[in-house]
């Protein structure tokens, strides 16, 4: 039996071949491997031994032909991923998706239901095709605190790319003591390489860690648009300020936890927000992995 992790080759983004066939390369969003790492370290909370976990493409997924494998869905997902191959065995948790995907796949993921959603849009999507679903929020919150003493001395200012972009009008909202000497971060990878292969995946997730080591070790506030740069540094106990150039939906669940800032009201922003208490959050979370993990392994040794 396998336990399988998501990485991410970006099979089938259009934008990205087309920048990669025009300038021999594109950035990937190294928020996607966060998730990663979430779900790596459930599984060692709930005991699964590493040598057992494998790594599936999110963006290949429909063609998989490894070991079979329990996989658990925390990310965003497209239609191109599905069906699901008899070899996967998914529980979901922290799955994001568009009605596109739902309405394609209502009697596949009907299957499946009650479909556990990283957001409270995407519960309202899979409800509105007769699809039992519940929120609950995304894994990268169930990464550790850091220890009481890292307390950290650095502003983060942490940005992508679209919809990421940084809204630099809060720039003009943010203390001087703030801005003076705070660090911009771009958490996206530079590759040339489309799509990616085995190797292109392994160093996006390396990234990853060391970004959120970065973040564990050395901030003070992080300062982002980026939900996979929130949730993983809100989990390590870090205070955050989400500022965003306009609301998505992706942030219906975060937003339950802080505030999600848009330009008309960067003017009420706390700059000393203190940090967000998700203990019991974390604490239900992997109870839940724990619980669907186990249901799915016996349901296969039933089958």
């Amino acid at each position: 039996m396998k336990y399988a992790v998501l990485q991410f080759g970006y099979n089938g983004f259009a934008s990205f071949e087309r920048s990669f066939q025009s300038r021999k390369f594109y950035s990937v969003n190294i928020g996607d491997n966060m998730q990663t790492l979430a779900v790596r370290n459930v599984y060692d909370l709930i005991g699964i031994p590493r040598e057992d976990v494998v790594p599936i493409n999110r963006d290949d997924m429909a063609s998989y032909t490894g070991d079979k494998a329990v996989l658990v869905t925390n990310g965003c997902f497209y239609a191109r991923s599905f069906p699901f191959p008899d070899n996967i065995v998914p529980v979901f948790i922290g799955f994001q998706t568009n009605e596109e995907t739902v309405s394609a796949f209502a009697a596949m993921f009907k299957r499946y239901e009650p479909i556990g959603c990283r957001d409270t849009h995407t519960a309202e999507l899979m409800r509105k095709y007769g699809i039992k679903a519940h929120t609950t929020g995304c894994l990268t919150l169930t990464l550790p605190a850091r220890p009481a003493e890292a307390k950290g001395d650095r502003v983060y200012i942490v940005h992508g790319g679209g919809s990421g972009s940084l809204p630099t009008s809060v720039l003009a909202h943010m203390p001087a003591a703030l801005l003076e000497g705070a660090e911009l971060v771009f958490q996206r990878l530079t590759v040339d390489v489309f799509p990616l292969g085995s190797r292109q995946m392994r160093t996006a997730e390396k990234v990853a860690g060391s970004l959120l080591n970065d973040y564990r070790r050395k901030a003070s506030l992080v300062v982002t648009p980026l939900h996979h740069a929130a949730s993983p540094c809100i989990a390590a106990g870090i205070p955050v300020i989400i500022c965003r150039r306009a609301f998505h939906s992706r942030f219906s669940y975060l937003q339950q936890l802080l505030p999600v800032y848009t330009p008309e009201r960067f003017h009420e922003i706390d700059w000393q927000p203190a940090p967000v208490d998700v203990d019991g959050l974390k604490s239900d979370l992997v109870q839940l992995v724990a619980a669907e993990v186990k249901r799915a392994r016996e349901g296969i040794r039933a089958g």
